[in-house]
């Protein structure tokens, strides 16, 4: 009955699993433990994050992609019913010291200046 509620306000609204919590019992007075949220979000396959394993596959897509002279930065990738923008594959590989191709950093990077005394 809840599930979908649950399901929603975790992973479309994008809420931490305190503010579920905290909202499923003020205005739904439903009551559970945040552990046993977790076990539903796990069992129901809810999970905001990529793995690292899922990302190093996107990768290797994204290198075919970027041996056929295409920018990853511009397209989009799909892994377990997720779509992943190319620029946060591109970062990963920067990350990881994998070089997918040559100026294809996606977004701009935010840099910080440190003045040299």
């Amino acid at each position: 009955m809840h599930r979908e509620i649950i399901k929603d306000l975790y992973l479309n609204h994008g809420m931490p699993l305190k503010e579920v919590v905290a909202y499923m019992t003020e205005r739904l007075n439903f009551h559970a433990t945040a552990r046993t949220y977790k076990t539903k979000l796990n069992q129901w396959g809810c999970n905001k994050y990529i793995k690292s394993r899922d990302m190093a596959s996107l990768v290797e897509k994204a290198k075919s992609q970027a041996s056929n002279g295409l920018k990853v930065s511009d397209f989009e990738f799909a892994i377990d019913g997720k779509t992943v923008p190319g620029f946060k594959v591109a970062r990963f590989a920067r990350r990881q010291g994998r070089c997918l191709t040559q100026g294809d950093s996606g977004p701009p990077s935010r840099t910080s200046s440190v003045a040299a005394n």
